[in-house]
């Protein structure tokens, strides 16, 4: 039962390394169910009691967008724990420069920690699936970016290329922290809040994703070509990552035109990866119909028809 245990969540931490085996299915199960009990608490427990004390302006998709904003802040440092003193990190802001650190040392052994880390990440991804595609505007683009995302989580642990696959984590949890803060305090009706952590967000999607992203998809199709066969240069990063990079250049697209209206045309945003924002100015004009008590008018026409009777 120790090593069970041991098997699902604490492996060994530190640079102790842990084999591929079939308890990992065990420790993703347990993260899925780490995942669903938190979800459950943030939208029951937490979101009420923020909703109550503290929210400006009511919106149904508050509850998405704080457990997103609360996952992306703990998985960001979570990872920057596990990774900060792993000699590929530095690749994170120098990938430029030099890119061996993702394949001089492929192959070896998983870290406990990192082990920890994928599994975490690929429980989160799988249970967000569902809620993904119900919840969230352009479903089916989202859908294709978690099943990309848990495919290139997926191949990258099995070819133990895990320096690559952290490192991509690691890189899209920084702007997503920013990206459903800003959804959440904006749905909460705090918009200095708001563009406070929309700044960042652009900041850290543009480099991150549009500048370091590239380099890391250029070292996997051409300096790490043929180190795994073809099929595992593809599925590890080469096709996975270029479809993540057309997507962030449709997002950052729409980026833009977000900063036009916020700060040009000065219109109301609510969704940053949405284009279409009439179902939220909707739900916004239901919730102020609600709050706003009734108006009763006088029925002249009764009052003078009694009059009459009366004479």
């Amino acid at each position: 039962m120790k090593d069970l245990i041991s098997s699902l969540v604490f492996y060994q931490l530190g640079n102790g390394s842990c084999e591929i085996g079939q308890n990992d299915l065990f420790s993703i199960g347990f993260w899925i169910l780490v995942v669903l009990i938190f979800r459950f608490i943030c939208s029951q427990i937490l979101t009420p009691f923020i909703v109550k004390n503290f929210a400006k302006r009511q919106s149904p998709k508050f509850e998405e967008t704080f457990f997103l904003s609360v996952h992306y802040i703990l998985a960001f440092f979570f990872g920057y724990l596990v990774l900060h003193d792993k000699y590929w990190f530095r690749l994170l802001y120098m990938a430029w420069k030099d890119r061996k650190g993702l394949w001089e040392h492929d192959g070896d052994p998983f870290p406990c920690d990192v082990k920890i880390y994928y599994a975490f990440q690929l429980g989160f991804y799988i249970v967000d699936l569902p809620f993904a595609f119900f919840k969230q505007k352009q479903p089916y683009l989202i859908l294709a970016h978690h099943i990309t995302t848990i495919t290139l989580i997926g191949t990258s642990w099995y070819y133990l290329h895990y320096q690559i696959g952290t490192l991509l984590m690691i890189l899209h949890d920084i702007s997503d922290v920013f990206l459903y803060s800003a959804q959440a305090f904006n749905y909460l009706g705090y918009s200095t809040m708001k563009t406070a952590c929309f700044v960042p967000f652009v900041l850290t999607f543009f480099f991150f994703r549009l500048i370091i992203l590239p380099f890391l998809d250029y070292s996997e199709l051409i300096e790490y070509k043929g180190r795994t066969g073809f099929v595992g240069d593809v599925l590890t990063g080469g096709l996975p990552i270029l479809v993540l990079i057309f997507m962030h250049i449709y997002w950052f697209f729409l980026i833009l035109r977000i900063i036009y209206r916020m700060f040009v045309a000065e219109k109301p945003v609510f969704d940053i990866r949405s284009d279409d924002e009439d179902d939220e100015v909707k739900d916004d004009k239901k919730n102020n119909d609600k709050n706003t008590p009734p108006v009763q008018t006088a029925k002249p026409k009764e009052e003078n028809s009694d009059i009459k009777k009366r004479k």
